[in-house]
């Protein structure tokens, strides 16, 4: 049944909002560069994974990355490094020496365990019988529904779409309506739940769609919008309840 707002379809995305790593990388990478002699903060941590959202949501900046690098990933993420360690206030210097340090250890030292956050399977499956409907769009540009179905995540979505299909990444408001275009819904009648804020708050919004934040560390402070931060707030957010709110 729709929602009081008139919401009849919720749409997620997949990394950082379905699933996470533990530890994220950003974390490691953090720890890593205080023991390699960095002094860190617990604000330059903030910072850059507000940074981190901002880079990958099609920035200019990774734009500029990947035509300078191309296939050439080991150079990509070695740029990667000597940015991120600039915004956890590494001078120009202290990053070109640690960089190449860093991104040694992500490559070859970091491994992370996949997970499926904390009542998603719950929440989906009560989504479902409260009868929306439900889909998932990620930014890969590759297939990733075999990594649903080996999670058990597969059954629970009516429609699975990744950007290479379209062509586009979000924010870019038209792969948000190639989503609606295949599911049969308009923008009014739809929710996007991501961790992103700029590419999937932003991006949903300027599709006219609802968006919703999924941020359980509290990274983006005040935004201006919906905010959740644990999955089961989205059913008291759909039935009227009070424990989601706009920030």
């Amino acid at each position: 049944m729709p929602s009081a707002n008139g919401i009849r379809a919720i749409f997620y995305d997949l990394d950082g909002t379905l699933r996470t790593s533990v530890p994220l990388a950003r974390e490691a990478f953090a720890r890593q560069s205080a023991t390699l002699g960095l002094p860190i903060s617990a604000e330059d941590v903030r910072r850059a994974a507000i940074w981190e959202h901002r880079y990958f949501a099609e920035s200019p900046e990774l734009i500029q990355d990947r035509e300078r690098f191309q296939d050439d990933s080991q150079a990509f993420w070695l740029n990667y490094c000597f940015r991120q360690l600039q915004v956890l206030s590494a001078t120009p210097e202290q990053a070109r020496q640690l960089a190449p340090q860093l991104n040694a250890y992500m490559s070859k030292q970091f491994e992370p365990q996949d997970i499926i956050f904390q009542d998603v399977y719950e929440t989906l499956r009560a989504l479902r019988q409260n009868g929306f409907f439900l889909g998932v769009m990620s930014n890969r540009f590759e297939p990733y529904t075999d990594y649903l179905n080996e999670r058990g995540l597969g059954e629970l979505f009516d429609l699975v779409v990744y950007a290479g299909e379209a062509g586009i990444r979000k924010p870019n408001p038209e792969v948000f309506h190639f989503m609606l275009q295949k599911a049969g819904f308009s923008p009014s009648q739809s929710m996007y739940v991501g961790d992103n804020y700029f590419a999937d708050a932003l991006g949903a919004r300027r599709a006219g769609m609802l968006p919703v934040l999924f941020d359980p560390e509290r990274i983006f402070e005040s935004p201006d919008c919906l905010v959740i931060t644990e999955h089961a707030q989205l059913l008291d957010l759909l039935t009227g309840g009070r424990n989601a709110a706009a920030s």
